[in-house]
């Protein structure tokens, strides 16, 4: 969780909780871009993909977990497709 003005909408008492105990749960919004700075820009990464990163660590995902899962992926790209029909640039 990183902390951002992301809560603006929510209740007041859930803002207020957040103003005041944010600090202790959440990461500044310079630590919460931190990986993908990290990532985008170190030389030793070129070429990787397809690799989770947290906290600037590589970190194996296993077990069984919904990132796993196929027919899920599937609906999401097919989904993500509709939902951006008229918006796609093709590239020549």
């Amino acid at each position: 969780m990183v902390k951002t003005n992301i809560a603006r909408t929510a209740p007041i008492a859930l803002r207020k909780a957040f103003d005041w105990f944010g600090h202790l749960i959440a990461k500044t919004v310079e630590e919460g871009a931190a990986t993908q700075v990290y990532v985008a820009t170190n030389p030793a990464l070129k070429g990787v993909s397809g690799a989770y990163f947290e906290d600037c660590n590589a970190v194996t995902v296993g077990g069984d977990n919904y990132i796993f899962d196929k027919p899920m992926a599937e609906q999401l790209w097919s989904t993500s497709e509709q939902m951006a029909q008229g918006y796609l640039i093709e590239w020549e």
